[in-house]
């Protein structure tokens, strides 16, 4: 089943803050509790979005009745 673009697009947004993220804390560029923080926040957003996903997406076999 294809991807919608907005669900695409976030999860490119998703991908590319958690390396930047990442790329900080290696550098030690922000303080490790601004990072750890904004991490969570991004776990929270990414866990969320993937059980959105996975129920959203039912197999027709599973599927025993419709209801129109």
């Amino acid at each position: 089943m294809p991807r919608s673009k907005p669900i695409v697009i976030l999860q490119s947004v998703l991908a590319g803050v958690t390396a930047l993220l990442g790329g900080a804390a290696l550098a030690d560029f922000v303080d490790v509790r601004v990072i750890g923080l904004a991490n969570l926040v991004m776990a929270a957003v990414t866990v969320g979005l993937g059980v959105y996903l996975s129920g959203s997406n039912v197999p027709a076999p599973t599927v025993l009745a419709t209801q129109e």
